[in-house]
């Protein structure tokens, strides 16, 4: 189960935040956590813009270390015949 969080700015426009993380059942302990932000914006009917964000920390002697980040934009766009 994910957390998520989502607004919508615009009636064409969304913006939702989620976080996963690990817990360890022997230590009692977060191992690890992830975080993403997703912005979708629908400009016209059947095209959707997407920019993801998403980063990836784990825990090592108390901090937390990033170990990902990354970063992506995806275009879907529908062709009428």
């Amino acid at each position: 189960m994910r957390p998520r969080l989502t607004y919508s700015l615009r009636k064409d426009l969304f913006l939702t935040l989620y976080t996963e993380h690990v817990f360890l059942k022997t230590t009692g302990d977060f191992d690890s956590h992830r975080l993403g932000l997703l912005i979708s914006y629908n400009p016209r009917p059947k095209t959707w813009l997407y920019v993801a964000i998403n980063d990836l920390e784990e825990n090592q002697d108390g901090r937390y270390v990033a170990q990902e980040r990354v970063a992506v934009v995806k275009l879907r766009y529908l062709f009428y015949f």
